[in-house]
């Protein structure tokens, strides 16, 4: 469904072994109740702190949640989508080597069709290291409502990042953009896409070639390709 509109010139192949969700509701269920449990650990910790901003504010001990928060949720929601593309783009494909560019080339080394869902190691470090950041920058009723943010998008991009790999093919427009988005990083060119949560930030940076520039550089990779093959004969 996809490739022709990518003039990809790899194939999505499966990751031998595996069982790859190949409908929606097949996805949900092995996102939210498979093994792994960072799924569940995000969204027990937004309801968390949800609930919590919410509660404090009622009770009286912190202003209700505002104009202030909406604010703040919405800055942190706008902070998340531009720190994926740089995340993705200058460290995760950074010229140097380090533990994340390694785990980063595996990930572009295995069959496109895989279950990719962090693991407890990483995700919980981090949201206790963003966690203390926030706190640092605001205080205490706005940083747990920065907190409730960046924990919501960071679910999102872990539930889009998952499915984008699986076989599930999403209705919703928002959703097969996404996973046509990541596709063409992972299958056409890996030095472009590198966002999730609002593609159109490859746009604004200058990371997602369209009409005569993605023909080029399917171009480009073809002759790549066909040189390498003329190499091995």
């Amino acid at each position: 469904k996809f490739g022709a509109q990518m003039l990809s010139l790899k194939k999505p192949t499966e990751l031998e072994g595996t069982q790859v969700p190949a409908t929606m509701e097949a996805a949900v269920h092995r996102f939210f109740w498979g093994n792994e449990n960072a799924p569940r650990f995000l969204v027990s910790a937004l309801l968390v702190c949800g609930v919590v901003r919410m509660a404090m504010g009622m009770a009286g001990v912190w202003p209700v949640v505002g104009i202030s928060d909406a604010f703040v949720g919405g800055a942190v929601v706008v902070f998340w989508a531009f720190q994926e593309w740089w995340l993705h783009k200058y460290l995760l494909h950074a010229p140097f080597k380090w533990m994340g560019t390694e785990i980063h080339v595996g990930h572009h080394q295995r069959a496109f069709y895989h279950v990719s869902i962090d693991s407890m190691s990483l995700v919980v470090p981090w949201f206790m290291v963003a966690t203390g950041l926030l706190h640092v920058l605001f205080p205490a009723h706005l940083a747990l409502t920065a907190t409730t943010a960046y924990t919501g998008m960071g679910l999102f991009y872990e539930f889009t990042h998952y499915l984008a790999h699986t076989k599930a093919q999403p209705k919703s427009l928002f959703l097969s953009n996404i996973k046509r988005h990541h596709m063409r990083h992972h299958l056409v060119d890996d030095r472009f896409w590198h966002t999730f949560s609002w593609t159109e930030i490859d746009s604004i940076m200058g990371t997602a070639p369209t009409g005569s520039e993605l023909h080029k550089l399917a171009k480009e990779r073809r002759a790549a390709a066909s040189g390498s093959e003329d190499f091995r004969r």
